[in-house]
């Protein structure tokens, strides 16, 4: 019937996320009675075949999103656009193919590309 706009404040440090939320038993049974807590999940939309990517592997750029797609030995950096998406996984409507792979820590690989570019250009100030 109802699910609260907020969540309820955190019982301790990491506690999952809890929502008030208030249901109308339609079967009562002995073993419902008022204040009892339930771990539920709340299906909102079904989509079946979609190809779908983890939401971790997302790199925001402006109103863009982007993905680094494995190429040999090598990454690319391109757009794509999503459709639904979870806690933990996207729907990805173009941009990348089925079979293709993405990386799944993209911080980590700029943060390591970033790193290696400035000891790059270390070298070429040294050089000089």
């Amino acid at each position: 019937r109802k699910v609260a706009a907020f969540p309820l404040p955190r019982r301790w440090y990491q506690a999952p996320i809890e929502y008030e939320v208030f249901v109308e038993v339609v079967e009562v049974t002995e073993e419902v009675r008022p204040g009892l807590r339930a771990k539920v999940e709340i299906f909102v939309d079904r989509q079946e075949d979609q190809l779908q990517v983890p939401l971790s592997s997302l790199v925001n750029r402006g109103n863009s999103r982007f993905v680094y797609v494995k190429r040999d030995d090598d990454v690319e950096l391109r757009e794509v656009e999503i459709g639904n998406f979870n806690d933990a996984f996207v729907i990805i409507l173009s941009g990348v193919s089925e079979g293709e792979e993405v990386l799944i820590d993209p911080d980590r690989f700029e943060e390591q590309s970033e790193s290696e570019s400035e000891s790059e250009d270390d070298a070429l100030v040294e050089g000089t």
